[in-house]
C-alpha cells in the first residue's frame, strides 16, 4: 500500500502542480474576456470527454476486472475501445446536422463548427489512450500508470504554454487556439504512449510466452456493454452541467469578462480536490471492483468506508487551508487582475468541493456493484438545485450567489445518493447475509 500510494501521490502532485501553473499562465497571457471565452470553449472538450472517454474508462475498469490474464485484458480493452469509438462516431455524425442547423439559424461563429470537429478528434484520441493506459490501473500497476499520466501532463503543459505565447505574438484567436493545442497535445501523448506500451508488451510476451485462444475468451455482449455504459454517458452530461453550467448561466446574465475571477477560482480550486480524488480513486477503485467481483462484501464495505473517511478528513483540511491562506494563494496562483473578491468565493466553493470529493467515493461504491442507472436521479435533482439556486442567488448576490448554489447542489447529490444506497435492497441483503455468516463462523 505504501509504495502504491507513493506512485499515485507523485503522479498527482506533478499533474496537479502543472494544472495549477496553467491557471496562472492563462491569467497572465489572457485578458479577462479571452480567459472567460477560452474556458467556455474548453467546456466543450470536457463535455465530450465526460460523455465518451470517462464512460469508456468506467467500462474498462468494470469489465477488465473480470479477467485475470494480462493478454485477455489487452484483448478485451481493444474490443471495448473499438466499440466505444464506433458509438462515438455514430453520435457525432448524427449531431453534425444539428450543429450545422444551429450555425445557420442562430448565425453562430465559424469557430463553432471547428470546435465540434476538434472535440470529436479529442474524444477518439482519449479513447485509444485509455485503451493503452487504463489496464495498468486495473492491474494495480500504479507505477506504470502514474508514469503515463505524468508524461501526458508534461506534454500538455509544454505544448499549450509555447502555443499560447506564439498565438499571442501572431494575434491569433486565443480561445480556439487553446482547443487546437489541447488536441495536438493529445495526439503527441498518444504517440508516446503507444511507443512505450509496445516496449511493455514485448516484456509481457517474454514473461508470458503462452498464447491464448481468442475464441475462448467470453466477450461482453453489445447489450451488456450498452446497458452499463449508457447511464455513465448520461451522468457525464449531468456531471458536466454540475461543474460548468454556472459559468454559462453567468455569461448570459452578466458581462462575460466580469465572471473571469469566478471561473478562475473554480478552475483553480478544483485542482487540489481533483488531485485528492484521483489519488484515492486510483488506489481504492481497483480494490472496490476486485473484491466486489470476488464476492468479498465485508472487504468491499471496508474499502468504501476508508475512502469516505479519508475524503472527509482531507477535504475538510483543504477547505480550512483555502480560508486561512487565501491572500497568499491568490497572490501566487492568479495574476493581479483576477484577485478581487476571492476570499468569499473560495471559502464557499471549498465547502461544496468537499462534498464533491465524498460524492466520488459514494458513486464508485455504487458503480462497483455492476450498475449505474440508480445514480441518475440524484444527479438530476442536484442539477435542478443548481439551476434554481443560480437563478435565485446569482441574480441577488452575483458570483457569490453562484458559489452558494454550487455548494447546495453538491450537498444535495451526496445526501440523495446515500439515501439511494441505504435503501437498496440488494446491497443491504447481501451485506446482512455475509455478516451473519461471519458471526456463525
Amino acid at each position: 500500500m505504501k509504495f502504491s500510494l507513493g506512485y499515485i501521490f507523485i503522479q498527482q502532485f506533478v499533474t496537479g502542480f502543472l494544472a495549477i501553473a496553467s491557471i496562472r499562465l492563462y491569467t497572465e497571457i489572457m485578458t479577462p474576456l479571452e480567459f472567460s471565452l477560452s474556458m467556455l470553449y474548453f467546456g466543450a472538450l470536457v463535455l465530450s470527454d465526460g460523455i465518451f472517454v470517462s464512460s469508456n474508462n468506467q467500462l474498462l475498469a468494470y469489465f477488465l476486472s473480470k479477467y485475470n490474464s494480462i493478454k485477455e485484458q489487452t484483448y478485451i480493452a481493444n474490443f471495448l475501445s473499438v466499440f466505444t469509438s464506433k458509438i462515438s462516431f455514430f453520435i457525432y455524425s448524427a449531431s453534425l446536422l444539428i450543429v450545422v442547423f444551429l450555425i445557420y439559424i442562430f448565425e453562430f461563429k465559424s469557430d463553432f463548427l471547428l470546435l465540434f470537429f476538434l472535440s470529436f478528434l479529442y474524444v477518439l484520441l482519449g479513447i485509444y489512450k485509455s485503451n493503452v493506459t487504463l489496464p495498468y490501473n486495473v492491474r494495480q500497476d500504479h507505477r506504470s500508470f502514474s508514469n503515463y499520466m505524468i508524461i501526458e501532463s508534461l506534454v500538455v503543459f509544454v505544448i499549450v504554454f509555447l502555443g499560447l505565447l506564439l498565438a499571442k505574438q501572431l494575434m491569433l484567436s486565443i480561445p480556439i487556439t487553446l482547443i487546437v493545442l489541447m488536441v495536438l497535445s493529445r495526439v503527441l501523448v498518444l504517440l508516446i504512449v503507444l511507443l512505450l506500451s509496445n516496449k511493455n508488451q514485448r516484456n509481457i510476451d517474454e514473461q508470458y510466452p503462452e498464447k491464448i485462444d481468442i475464441k475462448s475468451i467470453i466477450k461482453p455482449s453489445n447489450k451488456e456493454i450498452l446497458w452499463y455504459v449508457l447511464p455513465f454517458s448520461l451522468m457525464g452530461i449531468i456531471g458536466w452541467l454540475g461543474i460548468y453550467l454556472d459559468r454559462y448561466v453567468l455569461s448570459i446574465i452578466s458581462d462575460i469578462s466580469g465572471i473571469a475571477t469566478y471561473i478562475a477560482c473554480v478552475s483553480l480550486m478544483l485542482r487540489p480536490y481533483n488531485i485528492l480524488s484521483a489519488i484515492l480513486t486510483n488506489y481504492f477503485r481497483p480494490k472496490l471492483f476486485k473484491v466486489r467481483q470476488e464476492g468479498k462484501l465485508l472487504e468491499w464495505k471496508k474499502y468504501f468506508i476508508q475512502w469516505v473517511v479519508i475524503s472527509l478528513i482531507f477535504g475538510s483540511l483543504a477547505s480550512i487551508l483555502f480560508y486561512l491562506l487565501n491572500s497568499f494563494i491568490v497572490s501566487i496562483l492568479l495574476s493581479e487582475e483576477y484577485r478581487s473578491g476571492t476570499i468569499e468565493l473560495m471559502t464557499i466553493l471549498s465547502i461544496g468541493f468537499c462534498f464533491l470529493l465524498i460524492n466520488h467515493a459514494v458513486d464508485n461504491f455504487y458503480f462497483s456493484n455492476g450498475t449505474s442507472k440508480g445514480l441518475l436521479i440524484p444527479q438530476l435533482i442536484s442539477i435542478a438545485v443548481l439551476v434554481v439556486g443560480l437563478i435565485i442567488l446569482s441574480s441577488q448576490y452575483g458570483v457569490v450567489g453562484a458559489a452558494i448554489a454550487r455548494a447546495l447542489s453538491d450537498f444535495s447529490k451526496l445526501f440523495i445518493t446515500v439515501f439511494v444506497i441505504r435503501h437498496s435492497f440488494k446491497f443491504n441483503k447481501e451485506l446482512s447475509v455475509e455478516n451473519s455468516n461471519c458471526n456463525d463462523n
